[in-house]
């Protein structure tokens, strides 16, 4: 699904972005600022850009999970998943009894 694509790279993204915003604010204690605003421990930064990565890679799992799934034989292709059979003559059947 197009969701969990755009999930995937929208994580990796934000995890390359705070990779690249990353600077050093001071040193002894070491701290980091983002964009040149705020401190942030290098403990507390490491966790948010691993976390991100994992979002990115748990969402392309399933982007890639969706793309290999099979579909299903008796859901419409109107959007009304399970309203009826795609088979016409099935369905005229239950229609004239």
């Amino acid at each position: 699904m197009l969701r969990y694509f755009v999930a995937a790279q929208a994580w990796l993204a934000a995890a390359l972005t705070l990779l690249l915003a990353r600077g050093y604010a001071r040193t002894s204690p070491d701290f980091y600022d983002l964009f040149g605003v705020g401190w942030i421990s290098p403990s507390t930064y490491r966790l948010v850009v691993l976390v991100c990565f994992v979002l990115a890679a748990v969402f392309t799992g399933l982007w890639l999970k969706t793309l290999s799934a099979p579909s299903d034989p008796n859901r419409l292709g109107n959007g009304w998943g399970g309203a009826g059979s795609a088979d016409p003559a099935e369905s005229s059947d239950r229609a004239n009894p």
